[in-house]
């Protein structure tokens, strides 16, 4: 129920799934170039984290929410078990469902991943 961020940030969600779908959103490429884009710094201000474009769950999303949150679960899971567990492939798969989830194009895609 809690996202730990940076430093000493931390945010509340009721909701466990809801805070592993932020953690997954927060830590996707997109997000991170966006940040890398509009921020002066390298500390997130809550104004930061409040002006992110973070898409609500919806009727129409939520089977991609539930798979974003699923490979949340296994990457900490893994990490549970083994810190130095190799999850690159686990957080390649969120980029690509962030992607989905962002109605991104090919050519957005490319510039993001700077290709």
């Amino acid at each position: 129920k809690f996202v730990f961020l940076d430093s000493t940030k931390m945010l509340f969600l009721s909701n466990a799934n809801i805070a592993k779908f932020i953690v997954g959103i927060l830590n996707s490429r997109i997000i991170d170039w966006l940040f890398r884009k509009t921020s002066t710094n390298n500390n997130i201000n809550i104004y930061e984290l409040e002006s992110l474009p973070i898409p609500k769950i919806t009727e129409s999303n939520k089977p991609l929410c539930d798979e974003i949150i699923s490979l949340v679960e296994q990457i900490l899971d893994s990490k549970a078990k083994d810190p130095t567990t190799d999850t690159k492939e686990l957080e390649s798969h969120i980029d690509s469902l962030v992607y989905k989830l962002y109605h991104l194009t090919d050519d957005e895609i490319k510039i993001i991943e700077g290709k």
